[in-house]
């Protein structure tokens, strides 16, 4: 079994003092734990108290296996399908030595430099996330608030029926000929979860900063393998693939940041709501996924029992009242067993 810990379990884990559990828990039942870059920045983020380096110390052992960025693995599903559909728009580049660096500082670097507490974020590990926290919070209120005024979905649940029914056109203040543009067919609704992912990836590769164009986080991963430029010159051809080409079951990690995303719309906004979304791009690599946010855990609930294809089954952790963490953990797993 490949399990994946929130973070608020792997805080509790080191506060109960449970390593060696967990230890002894993996060597039994063969199982492995799985960790994403996500959980650690967000240890990292929060406020320095004692028991932070302990929770870092059990998150960045060398025994679990550790996950690439959701902004690489993103970017790898855009990489494929550009490989499948626009073959014309791969490029002859091979990664360099900055592309190379990138993966180690990933792979090995930031885990190492938080075991040493060297605990501040370097900027280029900060950016890459979607939105802010504040900006999808506020995003959030405004959606949530619209949809109350409309009559909308007033639960998790009653709204996960929309994961898989909804369908959407081009914005109405958008002219035919602008939407033809951007890769819209006439009268040709889509799933919600294209209209943003084209959004998301054409704005990350077009916004001008600094340096010249786009979000450097995702530009990083796709400029070896795609041929940026041509794609830029296709905004057509590219909405076109990203609306009603691409395979849902290719991009799921798209689909699965787009429909968390929907869902905290339903429940009340919080801060972390930008990480859970982030956490929720990883569940195709688990089996289990162990939580202690009960909104979280209705959350991916509802995401994964939709989602296109094979996702972790999330499982709710009781840190007060049913004994160890490890020992819930535990029983999960022999019930996968029986």
């Amino acid at each position: 079994m490949r399990i994946l810990l929130d973070t608020n379990v792997w805080s509790r884990l080191a506060d109960h003092r449970e390593q060696r559990m967990l230890h002894e828990l993996v060597l039994g039942s063969g199982s492995e734990i799985v960790v994403s870059p996500a959980t650690l920045l967000e240890v990292l983020s929060g406020r320095a108290r004692k028991s932070r380096q302990s929770r870092i110390n059990l998150m960045a052992r060398s025994r679990w296996t550790r996950l690439p960025t959701e902004a690489f693995m993103e970017s790898a599903e855009l990489i494929l399908e550009v490989q499948r559909l626009r073959p014309e728009w791969v490029s002859c580049l091979k990664p360099g030595d900055d592309y190379r660096r990138y993966e180690r500082f990933w792979a090995l670097d930031i885990w190492e430099r938080a075991r040493r507490g060297e605990n501040e974020i370097p900027d280029h590990a900060r950016a890459g996330s979607r939105a802010d926290s504040n900006s999808i919070a506020e995003t959030q209120r405004r959606m949530q608030s619209a949809m109350r005024e409309a009559g909308g979905a007033q639960s998790v649940e009653a709204l996960g029926h929309f994961l898989t029914t909804a369908r959407a056109l081009p914005d109405p203040g958008l002219s035919v000929r602008d939407a033809a543009a951007r890769g819209w067919l006439p009268n040709e609704p889509v799933e919600p979860w294209r209209i943003e992912t084209l959004g998301f990836f054409w704005r990350a590769i077009n916004q001008v900063n600094g340096d010249g164009y786009g979000d450097s986080t995702y530009i990083d991963w796709l400029r070896p393998f795609v041929d940026l430029q041509l794609l830029r010159e296709n905004e057509s051809s590219f909405g076109r693939m990203l609306l009603y080409e691409v395979d849902e079951t290719l991009m799921v990690r798209n689909w699965l940041r787009w429909a968390v995303r929907f869902l905290q719309n339903s429940a009340r906004i919080q801060l972390s709501n930008g990480v859970d979304e982030q956490i929720a791009s990883y569940m195709p690599d688990a089996d289990l996924f162990f939580t202690a946010d009960k909104t979280l855990f209705r959350v991916l609930c509802a995401t994964t029992s939709s989602a296109p294809a094979q996702c972790a089954t999330p499982y709710l952790i009781d840190p007060i009242g049913h004994g160890p963490i490890t020992s819930q953990i535990q029983a999960v797993i022999d019930s996968h067993d029986v």
